[in-house]
Formats: C-alpha cells, sequence, structure tokens
C-alpha cells in the first residue's frame, strides 16, 4: 500500500518524487487525461477515471472529474483526486478463496470508505 501511494503521489506532484523529477508533466497529463474511445468516455491511457455519463458505482460522487485511478478485479483499489490532493489506496485480496463475489463485493466497503474521506475533508478545509 505504501509503495502504491508513492507512486500516485509522485503523478500528483506532476512527476516528481522526493525532490526528483521521475517523469515529465506532459508524461503525467498524457497518462492521466480522459481519452474518449470507441464510446466509452471513463478511459485515461493508463488509469480509469469517472464516467461522465453515468454513476459508476465505484467512485464517490464527491470525486473530481480528474480524478484517475484502478479497481481491480482482485479488490485493490488505487485512486488520485487532483483537484482534492487525494491518494486513496486499499489493498485487499477479493479472490481468496473463491472469486465468487463476496462480502468485499456486497458491502462495498471499498467505496464507503472512500466516500468517507470525502466527508472528512469537507470538514478540515
Amino acid at each position: 500500500a505504501h509503495d502504491i501511494a508513492v507512486i500516485f503521489q509522485m503523478l500528483l506532484d506532476g512527476g516528481i518524487c522526493q525532490g526528483r523529477r521521475l517523469l515529465s508533466e506532459k508524461t503525467v497529463k498524457l497518462f492521466t487525461a480522459t481519452y474518449p474511445l470507441h464510446e466509452c468516455s471513463r478511459r485515461a491511457l493508463g488509469f480509469d477515471t469517472p464516467c461522465y455519463l453515468k454513476s459508476n458505482g465505484v467512485l464517490p460522487t464527491a470525486a473530481s472529474n480528474k480524478t484517475y485511478g484502478h479497481q481491480g478485479f482482485t479488490g485493490n483499489v488505487v485512486w488520485c483526486d487532483p483537484d482534492n490532493q487525494l491518494v486513496y489506496v486499499f489493498v485487499s485480496n477479493r479472490v481468496y478463496p473463491s472469486t465468487e463475489p463476496n462480502k468485499l463485493v456486497k458491502s462495498k466497503i471499498r467505496l464507503t470508505l472512500h466516500d468517507v474521506v470525502y466527508q472528512w475533508l469537507k470538514t478540515v478545509k
């Protein structure tokens, strides 16, 4: 979780990590900006983004349109919201002991916790 957060913080910081430029700002923008393709408006070159046409059920409604990240089949989640200076990482193993929908999927805990973070951000601003 820590290493994923470091990578996404570097993206949030425009390609800079610990004072060193690892990626150009242009490269970061290239991989995190939305590129509508085949009538799908939620893909960036490197990540998912909010779906502008309908709610996608994996991001809180408070997430900005500039948010990018990934929610994987195995249960791991990472989202970066530049407008709110937020990196959200949730690491789990959704497929153990089987791939059938389990409590992690049914409870929507990943989305619920992410939503709680946005609610907390409102209180500290």
